[in-house]
């Protein structure tokens, strides 16, 4: 009886002892439980802040896109364009630049600055959005891209280049500008010896905009096109950053758009 009172008290011990380690074993795992679903709480709360934050930050610039896809047919509608032309070139340029650092605002501000020399929407962004691809391969400062930029714009409006203009551009893509050269006058030409033919006649402005069209979408003797070296050359943490950021914004133009105009700044 003894040893059989005896075991029941140490089956009876050890039962209680085995029930208060799973007590604390389940006091433990549901803490841990819990522990991680306010973790995640937390997670969420954080993504969730962080997005409207984005959102928020991404107004200004969201608010600039609509302004520029509503405004930029009525300017070109006015110096005599067509409107529709116009739209179906933002929405090129917008499709064009997924992926891309340059804004859409951006880049309509360049088309429309060669379309009274150009004389054609569609044409002049199809040289704008080629001559960009170019300046983003050539992997240069975004200082000198936009003064090349800009000694762009002056070249196809005199017909010629200056020695300053083409120093400029010859900057801010040394590599394209001699394939630039090579596709037109032959595989040993460089940029100067484009620069020079230009200066003599030989070569013109029609066909410099040509040769630039035509190596952004088909490239040149082994070379990717200029659309590809673009997306190559900026394929950084910044442009991916950028990249977010543009996709935001893009997103809050649409939701604005779909809301309207009207009805925000009633």
């Amino acid at each position: 009886m003894t040893v059989t009172a005896s075991s029941g008290r140490a089956s009876g011990t050890g039962f209680s002892s085995g029930l208060a380690t799973a007590e604390v074993s389940v006091g433990g795992f549901s803490g841990r439980v819990a522990a991680a679903f306010g973790a995640a709480m937390g997670v969420a709360q954080s993504v969730t802040s962080k997005a409207f934050d984005a959102i928020a930050s991404s107004i200004d610039s969201a608010v600039a896109r609509v302004d520029t896809m509503n405004n930029f047919p009525r300017v070109l509608a006015g110096l005599g364009y067509s409107a529709d032309d116009a739209s179906a070139a933002v929405a090129k340029m917008g499709d064009h630049l997924t992926g891309l650092p340059t804004k859409l605002d951006a880049m309509t501000s360049s088309v429309q600055k060669i379309v009274p020399t150009v004389k054609d929407v569609g044409r002049s962004t199809d040289i704008m959005l080629a001559f960009n691809d170019a300046l983003l391969a050539g992997g240069a400062s975004t200082q000198v891209q936009e003064a090349a930029l800009e000694q762009f714009a002056q070249v196809l409006a005199k017909g010629k280049p200056e020695l300053e203009d083409w120093r400029s551009i010859q900057q801010a893509m040394p590599g394209q500008l001699d394939q630039v050269a090579k596709s037109m006058l032959g595989q040993a030409a460089s940029s100067n010896d484009l620069y020079e033919a230009m200066k003599a006649g030989k070569v013109t402005v029609e066909q410099l905009e040509d040769a630039f069209v035509s190596l952004d979408t088909e490239g040149y003797a082994g070379f990717d096109s200029f659309a590809e070296q673009a997306k190559n050359g900026t394929a950084g943490i910044a442009t991916s950053m950028s990249n977010l950021q543009n996709s935001v914004t893009k997103a809050t133009a649409a939701c604005i758009q779909a809301i309207g105009v009207e009805n925000i700044t009633a």
